[in-house]
């Protein structure tokens, strides 16, 4: 989510520091235990530092959908996130 060397869809903060990318890229090469925390013990610092996002709440999400709505995909951002391209079947 906040990777400047791997945004993907959950990038959505627009937030990147090479200072954050050189943390998760020394959890990810950590070869112990005691590497791998302190490596996320960073990460954890310079997120409650810098605070990219903050969550108000968390949706249930969508919980069934109709055969006639066309063009939805999952998305990790949520289910209406590609609202735009949902089209409506037509009865005969």
């Amino acid at each position: 989510m906040f990777s400047g060397r791997d945004p993907g869809p959950l990038a959505y903060s627009g937030y990147r520091t090479e200072e954050l990318d050189e943390a998760l890229q020394r959890a990810a090469d950590a070869e112990t235990e005691q590497e791998l925390n302190a490596a996320w013990g960073e990460v954890q610092q310079l997120l409650s530092r810098d605070v990219p996002a903050t969550w108000l709440y968390h949706a249930r999400g969508l919980q069934g959908a109709n055969r006639r709505i066309l063009n939805t995909r999952i998305d990790l951002r949520g289910e209406l996130a590609g609202i735009s391209g949902w089209e409506i079947e037509s009865r005969p």
